[in-house]
């Protein structure tokens, strides 16, 4: 959640030349603060889902990785795990 807070704007006007998200990619630009009263609700669960979505990816090449290193599936199903 603190990353939500991280994306007030810091003045009134619209830079649409940031972009900003997702982090690292930075694809296109969304700034929290910008949106208004419904909007931020909705932009707030999409942005939760997505950190959740990340977390169960990490989970799952992890769990592939230490299944590869017991000995109970192929390498290969580690590529397939980063290809999810």
């Amino acid at each position: 959640m603190g990353a939500i807070k991280d994306m007030v704007p810091t003045s009134t006007t619209v830079n649409w030349e940031l972009y900003n998200f997702p982090p690292c990619l930075n694809l296109f630009h969304f700034t929290y603060g910008e949106l208004e009263g419904s909007q931020q609700g909705v932009a707030k669960k999409i942005y939760i889902s997505w950190i959740l979505l990340l977390m169960s990816l990490l989970i799952n090449f992890i769990d592939t990785c230490i299944l590869v290193g017991q000995g109970q599936e192929s390498s290969l199903a580690i590529m397939y795990s980063i290809f999810k």
